[in-house]
């Protein structure tokens, strides 16, 4: 949860100001590429990431172990996201699940707006994003370091730092540290080229889908969007807290039964690793 406030809100701040590109359309430094990661601490293991058209496309490829109380659990997984959805895979217990992408939505309120309401968003997704950071004691560096080559901008907050590609919000590195647990995840190699089209091959596993979630999510994105365009504080997270009613445009959602908590939580995993 905590990777995933602090990543939408590396997304807000990079947004390109006054301009009117779309801030939500991922736009990376390579068009093909894959993206090795070492993941140590608490979690530890390896994780690559295969990027096409610029990262509108990518299939991400994890093994980690994890110890908790003398017991260790070995997750392989994968995440195929284009612009339309997102597939996740258990492989170990050959289970998947298959949500829209929220990107989608930003994309589709963004293309919504007039020009005037577009200069207004991207001028205000900045100062929002600052603020919020700040709020949560934290701070926002623009090209704080490099990593790999790369100009990285810095969002700290929450016990989690995230480094990514500057003004893509693409994470490089991140550090956890709270509660006592620590981990960390950073790329140790960026091959460009073409990737291999059997990486974004799914695998012959089942995906369930729930259709509710997609509206839970789609409701928070048009708050969040209506929101920037008026310069009012915004949710960092576009989904409401399990069993908690989330107020939108098309007003109030229900509590989520069992089943959408856990479906919600694997959502969550899509945005950052569930932390």
């Amino acid at each position: 949860m905590r990777y995933l406030v602090i990543l939408f809100l590396t997304l807000l701040f990079s947004s390109p100001a006054f301009s009117t590109d779309n801030p939500w359309e991922i736009n990376l430094p390579f068009s093909e590429a894959s993206v090795e990661y070492k993941i140590s601490g608490l979690r530890s293991g390896t994780k690559t990431i295969y990027i096409r058209k610029k990262g509108q496309e990518s299939a991400e490829y994890s093994n980690v172990a994890m110890n908790m109380f003398g017991i260790r659990q070995q997750d392989k997984e994968l995440i195929i996201t284009d612009k339309n959805w997102v597939y996740r895979y258990d492989l170990n217990k050959n289970k998947g699940s298959k949500q829209a992408n929220p990107a989608r939505f930003f994309n589709e309120e963004f293309e919504k707006l007039s020009s005037s309401d577009q200069k207004k968003l991207i001028k205000n997704s900045e100062k929002l994003g600052v603020t919020m950071v700040a709020g949560m004691q934290g701070k926002i560096e623009k090209k704080a370091t490099s990593i790999l080559g790369y100009k990285c901008d810095l969002v700290d907050a929450m016990g989690t730092k995230i480094y990514s590609i500057a003004d893509t919000g693409f994470p490089l590195k991140v550090e956890t540290n709270a509660m006592g647990m620590a981990f960390s995840e950073e790329a140790t190699k960026i091959t460009k080229g073409s990737v291999p089209d059997e990486k974004f091959k799914h695998p012959n596993i089942k995906t369930r889908h729930d259709p509710s979630i997609d509206q839970m999510v789609q409701n928070q994105v048009q708050t969040t969007v209506l929101n920037l365009v008026s310069g009012k504080t915004t949710s960092a997270m576009p989904m409401a807290p399990s069993g908690q009613t989330q107020q939108g445009p098309q007003g109030g959602m229900p509590p989520m039964s069992e089943d959408q908590q856990k479906q919600m939580q694997e959502l969550m995993k899509m945005f950052g690793g569930g932390n």
